[in-house]
């Protein structure tokens, strides 16, 4: 028994950096289940909100970044409206 319990708590320690930001948190998901648009789309909502915070150079990679996840949520489930939506708004 106290080894199920040391093992389920080293678990909960690795996955407690997995809920630190938002990011990471869908970086994780994604990770986990990769078919998932909506993980895709949440993670890219969640990068493109921090491009505020970046210097000039970081906003365009986070741009770019965005743009990837939003295509990719938009790929794995084509009538995700949400998903275009914010698509369509990121590259207009």
């Amino acid at each position: 028994l106290g080894g199920i319990v040391v093992a389920y708590s080293m678990r909960l320690v690795a996955r407690n950096a997995d809920w630190k930001t938002s990011e990471r948190m869908f970086e994780s998901g994604v990770r986990a289940n990769p078919r998932n648009a909506k993980l895709f789309y949440n993670l890219a909502h969640v990068t493109c909100d921090k491009v505020v915070e970046q210097a000039q150079g970081q906003q365009t990679k986070r741009l770019k970044r965005c743009a990837k996840l939003y295509r990719e949520a938009t790929r794995l489930a084509p009538d995700f409206a949400e998903a275009w939506g914010a698509y369509g708004s990121l590259i207009v």
